[in-house]
C-alpha cells in the first residue's frame, strides 16, 4: 500500500495514508439484483488538529441503474452526516466510482446536498471533460461506446483546490492500473485570518 503505515481496507475499497487514522466506519449501500453489493468505507483523519472525514466508496455498476445510483448517493450522504461528529466544524471529501455522469442523478444529489460539496476537477478544469473510463484504456472492454468521466472527488467549501488532474491515463509517464483512470487532488484547509 504505497508503504504507508495507515490502511483500513474493506470490501475493496481502501485508504491509505501516511498520518493516524482516528476511526473508520464501513457501511453497506442498497443493494440491487444484477450487481455487487456497493458500500462506502469512512475514515476520520487529524491534520494540524484539523479534521477531516474522507470517505470512498462504488456505486451500482450496470449503466441503466440511474435510480439505484441516485439512492446509493443518498444513503451516502445520510451516512456522512451521521459519521461526522457534530458541534465541530470538520472538512470532508467524498471520492470514488460513481459510474455516472456529471449531470446524472446520483452526482446531482450530492452536488445539491446539504454538505455544500463541489466537484473538484470541474472546478480546476471547467472545459475538460476529466475522461477516466475510455475505450483507448487496454482494460476497457472493446465493445464499450462511449468516453466518460464516472469517476470524482468532491469536498467540502472549507478545503482550497490547489492542483486537480486525471493520473493513470497513459500519460506524464503514468501507464493504465485497471479500467479506470484515477483522479489526483490536492486541497489544502483554508487559512484562518
Amino acid at each position: 500500500m504505497c508503504s504507508h503505515a495507515h490502511v483500513v481496507e474493506d470490501s475493496g475499497l481502501a485508504t491509505v495514508c501516511s498520518i493516524p487514522i482516528v476511526r473508520s466506519a464501513h457501511v453497506p449501500l442498497p443493494e440491487f439484483p444484477g450487481d455487487f453489493p456497493p458500500q462506502m468505507l469512512s475514515v476520520e483523519l487529524l491534520i494540524d488538529n484539523q479534521p477531516l472525514l474522507v470517505t470512498n466508496t462504488h456505486l451500482a455498476y450496470p449503466p441503466k441503474m440511474i435510480q439505484e445510483r441516485k439512492k446509493q448517493a443518498e444513503m451516502l450522504l445520510a451516512s456522512i452526516k451521521h459519521h461526522r461528529p457534530t458541534g465541530k466544524g470538520m472538512a470532508i471529501i467524498l471520492c470514488g466510482d460513481f459510474n455516472d455522469v456529471a449531470d446524472s442523478p446520483a452526482v446531482k444529489a450530492v452536488l445539491e446536498s446539504n454538505e455544500d460539496f463541489r466537484d473538484v476537477f470541474a472546478e480546476c478544469h471547467p472545459n475538460s471533460p476529466g475522461v477516466t473510463y475510455a475505450r483507448h484504456n487496454r482494460y476497457v472492454d472493446p465493445s464499450w461506446t462511449v468516453d466518460e468521466r464516472i469517476d470524482y472527488i468532491f469536498a467540502s467549501r472549507d478545503l482550497a483546490l490547489e492542483d486537480c488532474s486525471v493520473v493513470f491515463d497513459g500519460n506524464n509517464g503514468l501507464d493504465f492500473v485497471s479500467d479506470h483512470f484515477g483522479v489526483f487532488c490536492r486541497l489544502t484547509f483554508h487559512r484562518s485570518a
